[in-house]
């Protein structure tokens, strides 16, 4: 998973940039081909405490690559998916409060999809490119039932990527 990682940041790159988040790449490519590996979410608990330590670093982190919007959009549209999931349902509001505790999904969205060098540069590109990994998050996991929705959402806005610079260069 390393050597995969590490070799689709020289080897997978358009304009200076990677195609794929090198880290997800190697989830990605490690899930698909082989059943030795698996991803857990809960690996990383989902006390309040621990979700806001991973985000107030996480903010630092993105503001200071200044692609802060990246994580907050993704989280603002994956969170509203989950209320109105839950209103649609019946179910109490504990339920996506609990899911957006997630320490992965808090990682992830800090530090993973936010990534400068597989984010498009442009604003409104950007947006687009949260909001369609949480869209795509919500739809694998909530309606197909794929785990790991949540890598497989930002290999395919990491494809879709050049589409949204296109339209919207910086």
């Amino acid at each position: 998973a390393a050597i995969l990682a590490i070799g689709s940041k020289f080897a997978l790159r358009i304009n200076n940039k990677h195609i794929f988040n090198p880290a997800n790449f190697a989830i990605v490519a490690m899930i698909l081909t082989t059943d030795a590996v698996w991803t857990t979410p809960g690996q990383w608990g989902t006390a309040v405490w621990f979700a806001a330590v991973l985000a107030g670093a996480g903010l630092f982190v993105t503001y200071r690559a200044a692609r802060i919007d990246v994580p907050l959009i993704f989280l603002g549209v994956f969170a509203a998916l989950l209320f109105m999931r839950a209103f649609w349902l019946g179910d109490p509001l504990t339920i996506p409060v609990l899911r957006l505790q997630n320490g992965a999904l808090i990682l992830f969205a800090f530090f993973m999809i936010s990534d400068p060098k597989t984010t498009p540069d442009g604003s409104i590109a950007r947006g687009l490119f949260a909001a369609g990994a949480a869209i795509l998050t919500y739809i694998l996991i909530w309606h197909l039932f794929i785990a790991d929705g949540l890598f497989y959402s930002l290999a395919i806005m990491c494809v879709l990527r050049p589409a949204l610079e296109w339209a919207d260069p910086a």
